[in-house]
């Protein structure tokens, strides 16, 4: 099992969160063939559960694409999401999972994508082709670390930037 798969440098980063470790790492798999396929940078994140994935968020910073899935013990999907959105406007996020009950509540949380298991690996390709569309739109931008996160700052964002002590 792994936490984390690097690519280079950090590029495109992804979080998946899933209770289920089989469907987490089977949808692991599908994200990192495609992300390898399109020869994207990325940096890739496996949750087992919503807590790990907010302390995550808190303590690193932000992902530029989240797939979640929504039944899970504790926060569900939708509650994860609705936290994220508070911070976050711009991650792309997914909805992977067993129940079509939660479709319309996805909205609330302007989701990219609501996707029902078991998915076609070609479907999931056609979202990841959307989201990094998106990203890749929007990403006329560069990533600084500053108090330890990696950040994304989009140029359309910048009012000036200041160097100090630069040689």
């Amino acid at each position: 099992w792994y936490n984390s798969v690097l690519k280079g440098v950090i590029g495109i980063k992804v979080a998946l969160c899933d209770d289920n470790s089989s469907e987490l790492l089977n949808t692991a798999n599908i994200v990192e063939r495609y992300l390898n396929e399109r020869q994207h940078t990325y940096s890739l994140f496996t949750f087992l559960n919503g807590d790990d994935l907010l302390s995550h968020i808190k303590k690193y910073g932000d992902f530029d694409i989240i797939i979640l899935d929504i039944l899970m013990p504790g926060f569900n999907g939708i509650e994860i999401a609705e936290e994220i959105r508070e911070k976050n406007l711009s991650c792309k996020i997914i909805f992977l999972t067993n129940s079509p009950e939660y479709a319309v509540n996805s909205y609330k949380v302007d989701a990219l994508y609501y996707l029902l298991k078991p998915f076609d690996e070609n479907e999931m390709y056609m979202i990841l082709d959307k989201a990094v569309a998106q990203i890749v739109d929007k990403s006329k931008s560069f990533l600084v670390k500053a108090s330890g996160k990696i950040l994304r700052l989009y140029n359309t964002s910048i009012l000036y930037i200041e160097s100090v002590k630069h040689n």
